[in-house]
C-alpha cells in the first residue's frame, strides 16, 4: 500500500464518513492528538524504568485509537479509571499536588511538553459541538495524569 493516495492534493480529506475540507476543527482535534502522540516518542525514549516507557506507549496506541474513534472508523472506550489509579499511585509516590512544579530530568520536561499538547487537544474538543463528551473527560484526565507522570519520572 502506497502512502500517498493524491486524495488530499485539493484540500479534502475522508473523515467522519464524508469528505471535509483539512481546516475544519475536526482536523485540528484529530492533529492535535496526533502532536501528543508524537511528542510522547521523546518521553518514551527518554524514561529510564520499562513500566514507565511501556506506560508511554500503551499511551501512544491509545491516542491512535483515540483518533479513530473521533474520525469515525472505530470505537473507543474513553475510560479513566487508568487515569486515576496511576495519578493515585503516583501521587502516593512524588507526593500530593502543592501548585505547579518545573521538570528536573528529561523525561520529565518531555512528559510535561506533552501535558500543554494535551491539554490544547481537550481545548480543541471543548470547541466541537458534536463531540463525545469522553473525549474531553480522557483528555482532561490524562493531562493531569501527565502532571504527576513527570513529577513521578523526576523522583
Amino acid at each position: 500500500m502506497k502512502i500517498y493516495t493524491k486524495k488530499g492534493d485539493e484540500g479534502y480529506s475522508d473523515i467522519l464518513k464524508k469528505r471535509v475540507r483539512k481546516d475544519d476543527e475536526i482536523f485540528n482535534l484529530v492533529g492535535t492528538i496526533d502532536k501528543l502522540s508524537s511528542s510522547l516518542n521523546f518521553a518514551r525514549i527518554e524514561a529510564e524504568k520499562t513500566e514507565i516507557k511501556e506506560e508511554i506507549l500503551k499511551l501512544q496506541k491509545d491516542l491512535v485509537s483515540l483518533n479513530g474513534f473521533i474520525s469515525g472508523y472505530s470505537s473507543f472506550l474513553c475510560d479513566v479509571s487508568f487515569f486515576e489509579e496511576r495519578i493515585d499511585y503516583y501521587t502516593s509516590e512524588a507526593g500530593s499536588f502543592e501548585g505547579f512544579s518545573f521538570a528536573g530530568t528529561k523525561a520529565g520536561a518531555y512528559i510535561d511538553f506533552a501535558r500543554c499538547i494535551c491539554r490544547e487537544a481537550e481545548r480543541c474538543a471543548v470547541g466541537i459541538d458534536y463531540i463525545d463528551i469522553g473525549v474531553i473527560k480522557y483528555l482532561n484526565r490524562m493531562s493531569d495524569y501527565l502532571y504527576m507522570l513527570s513529577k513521578y519520572v523526576d523522583m
